[in-house]
This record gives structure tokens, sequence and C-alpha cells, in this order.
């Protein structure tokens, strides 16, 4: 029999176990420095640039929210992210690859979305070549298992506080309906204070993928309050017992508690079970 783990490895969509819990993590030690809050004044906050964030118009970028704004408590799960997919179906996506490398730089470090983030890697390489103009190039290369398409959509805001506030956007992605495929949608929150940007977290996720006779698949919801972000993740394997012709599923499942705070997205607690 085939690894199931493995499997879920190659199609980059799976998430292996990982058994215990962790408490009283942060996000990425990156933005340790770089982020701060103005203690000489209570009702003044402000928030350093961090130099080392890819340079992007941020005007342009939450000019393409500002007219969805949504409020708290708000549930993303699989009716959210299906109605978004539709809703964003057969247009022209509205992120750059620049814009997505400026919202991927510094992320919540939980297991969803450390394993989801390949989703804004392939997107970021494709938009790249459509930029440089070697997206013929690339399709007539294309292989079994490479990305067919790859978009990314900026789309609202869930409001925080006066001055906060989380910038939705999703990226979706999917290779040749061939052995192995795949096919990922992710919707993303990156938390903005006083409009400028701190940490990104997985908020929901419908992917999967295949090489007959196995096959995984990987849902992530979450919950939004103004102080915190409850994510549900279930993950699913399955492989054709050769003996008995049926399917043995593995099923993993965890839950992740991101307190929001005015200067970051804080991990407090990844348990399994």
């Amino acid at each position: 029999m085939k690894n199931l783990f493995a499997f879920s490895l190659f199609v980059l969509v799976m998430v292996s176990c990982n058994s215990g819990s962790t408490e009283n993590t942060g996000a990425d030690d990156s933005n340790s420095d770089t982020t701060a809050v103005d203690t000489l004044a209570l009702d003044t906050l402000a928030i350093l640039e961090d130099p080392t964030r890819p340079k992007v118009d941020v005007d342009k970028l939450l000019a393409k929210t500002e007219d969805w704004i949504l409020a708290c408590p708000i549930n993303i799960d699989s009716n959210f992210i299906q109605e978004k997919k539709d809703y964003l179906e057969g247009s022209d996506y509205n992120l750059t690859y620049k814009e997505a490398y400026f919202l991927k730089h510094q992320m919540v470090k939980n297991q969803p979305t450390e394993m989801a983030s390949y989703d804004i890697t392939t997107f970021i390489k494709m938009d790249s070549l459509i930029a440089f103009n070697k997206m013929d190039k690339y399709q007539d290369e294309i292989d079994l298992g490479m990305a067919r398409y790859s978009i990314g959509n900026a789309f609202s805001r869930i409001k925080i506080s006066e001055e906060s506030y989380l910038l939705i956007w999703m990226t979706d992605y999917a290779t040749y309906e061939a052995c192995p495929y795949g096919w990922g949608t992710c919707v993303w929150g990156t938390l903005f204070t006083n409009d400028m940007p701190l940490n990104t977290v997985l908020l929901g996720e419908e992917s999967g993928g295949g090489d007959p006779p196995s096959w995984g698949e990987t849902h992530v919801s979450s919950k939004v309050t103004s102080n915190k972000i409850i994510i549900k993740s279930l993950q699913k394997w399955g492989e054709e017992d050769y003996d008995s012709g049926e399917d043995i599923i593995e099923t993993t499942k965890s839950t992740i508690e991101i307190e929001i705070t005015p200067t970051g997205l804080v991990l407090v607690k990844e348990t399994e079970g």
C-alpha cells in the first residue's frame, strides 16, 4: 500500500499529522522588530513600517476593497468561499503578483496557513509569467501536476475597530485534470491598523487532489469576532485497498485560536482533535 502521508506532500495541498498542541506562539519572528505601539499617548496608535516588506501602492490596493465592508462576527466557511468564487468567476482578477507578495510578507505560524501558502506562491509565479510575457512559453511546456491557471482577488474588509480591519482576499488555482491533479481555493485575512499592513492568516480553504487510487482534501473554516479568530481545519486522505477494493480513509482535525490585537494577529493555541 502506498504511504498516504507521502501522497499528501506530493499534491502540496494536504497536511501531514502533527501531534500535540502549541501554545503562546507568536507570528513570524520577522515582525517582532518592525511593529510597535506608541505608548506616549493612549489615544494614539503608531505602527512602524516594516522596511523589508515589498513596496506597492497601498492606496490602490485598499481601493479594491472599500465598497464591501463586512461586520463582525462573521463565518468564513464553504458557503462563503463558493459564493465569493462564483461572484468573482469570469471577471479579470484584480491582484498583482507584487501585491500578493506584499500581503504574504508576514504570515501567522500555524499548520493550515503555512501549508496553504503554496497557493499564494503559485499565484505569484503565474501572474509574474504574464507580467513578463512568458505565459505562452509556460503553457507550451506545461507538464502533469503543474498549475494550469491561478488568480487572486482582493474583495472586502472585515471591520475590527475604528483603527483596524482585515483585508479579505482570495487565491484560486488548478492543474490540468490528469494524474496527478490538484485544485485549491483559499480565503486570506491580512490585518491592517491605520492602513498599515501587519500579518496574514488563512481564514478558509476548499482544496483537493489525487493520483488514483490515492486522493486527499482539505476544508478550513473560521469565525471572526472583534478580538479573536477561531479556525477549524479538516484534512482527509484516502486510498483504495488493493485486496478489498474499499477506501481506507485517514482524518486529521485541528483548532486554532488567534488573538486580534492592534499590532498583529497572535497565535494563542493550536490543538489537534
